[in-house]
Parts: C-alpha cells; sequence; structure tokens
C-alpha cells in the first residue's frame, strides 16, 4: 500500500498496489496523521517506509503495535522530525555519520545509496555526447536534484568551478537539472579549454 498526498501523479503511476490520497498538507495535518495511524492499525503492516519530512512527522505507530517505522532521508535534516522512527535509511554515508552523531542509535542507521550498477548500453555515452555537441575529451559533471540548500547543490557547482581552473588543458562541461525556489532550471554549463 501507498499513502501519497491527493493528486500527487503518483496516484496514477503506482498501479501494483492500492494507493491511498491523504492531505499531507503540512507536519501539523491532524487529520492525515490519525489517517495513517489508523491504516496501520487496520493492516498491521511489517514496516511502515516513509520519504522525507513531512511523511515521517506525520507517521506516528500506535502504541503497542510491532509495525516499524523506517525513516528515509535524503539530506541533512532537522534530526527532530525522524527521532520517533525505529529506524533511518540515509541515502548516503555522511547523511549515516550526521544522524549517528546527533546521537540515533549506531545499529539502527543504515545507509542505501540511490545509484545503481551502471547498465549504460555500449556507445551509448557517445551518442548523447554527440547529440550534446560535448567532444570525447571533455570530463562531464552531471548534477540532478533540487537547487536547495540543504541539498548543497551550491557545493557541487563551486566544485566544478574549482575543478575547470585546476584542470591545465583539460576541457569540461558541466550540467544541472534541478528544481527548487528558483523554479526549473536547466543550465548547460560552459565547456572551457585552458590552453
Amino acid at each position: 500500500m501507498a499513502v501519497v498526498r491527493a493528486g500527487s501523479p503518483l496516484q496514477g503511476e503506482l498501479s501494483d498496489v492500492p494507493v491511498i490520497g491523504t492531505g499531507m498538507r503540512n507536519g501539523l495535518d491532524v487529520f492525515t496523521a490519525r489517517k495513517i495511524r489508523e491504516l496501520v492499525r487496520r493492516h498491521r503492516p511489517t514496516v511502515v517506509q516513509t520519504h522525507l519530512g513531512r511523511a515521517s512527522r506525520l507517521t506516528r505507530i500506535p502504541k503497542g503495535s510491532e509495525t516499524l517505522h523506517v525513516a528515509r532521508l535524503g539530506g541533512f535534516y532537522r534530526a527532530n522530525a525522524y527521532r520517533h522512527a525505529d529506524a533511518w535509511v540515509g541515502n548516503t554515508r555522511g547523511i549515516c555519520d550526521h544522524l549517528r552523531d546527533l546521537g540515533f542509535p549506531p545499529k539502527r542507521v543504515f545507509h542505501i545509496g540511490n545509484f545503481v550498477a551502471d547498465s549504460t548500453p555500449e556507445g551509448y555515452s557517445k551518442d548523447v555526447r554527440e547529440s550534446l555537441g560535448i567532444s570525447p575529451e571533455c570530463t562531464v559533471i552531471f548534477s540532478l536534484g533540487r537547487f536547495v540548500e540543504k541539498k548543497a547543490s551550491s557545493t557541487s557547482s563551486r566544485h566544478s568551478l574549482t575543478f575547470s581552473r585546476s584542470s591545465e588543458g583539460d576541457r569540461w562541461f558541466s550540467c544541472w537539472l534541478a528544481t527548487g525556489r528558483i523554479g526549473v532550471s536547466w543550465k548547460r554549463g560552459h565547456t572551457s579549454s585552458t590552453s
């Protein structure tokens, strides 16, 4: 079962499981919190996994339940939205270290990354480079995510610039595809040569 925000595009995409639409208006949405608690009571799942702070704050497993709450984190968020969970999954080792540094029980903090092994068909990279006008000699830096402070997008772009200045004679190409407070943005990085 998937509990998502009512009207979310996920409602139409998740056809293999029952989908329940809720308000999920903010972390104080009492109606959604009650609905999630009731769903846990009624269906008695082994695990409830939450993504993002709002879902984690709204998920409170009923006392006496054998259901475990696993909160998945993709950023360095405030700990108070997650402490009540039974276990935590960080998508980077740095996030897991951050949780442990904040006093989360180390044996209940796990790392599961977002990436899978590269299974790119041979020749695909060459075709993509050609379609974008990127020469084979260029080093490509690609960033995908939300342009919000807690995702550290500025760190990625700053290091791209540092890399380009320190790679004498190298050519580089950087792309950012992101959404955030600045809206949807595609920035095609500059290809430069220092020679």
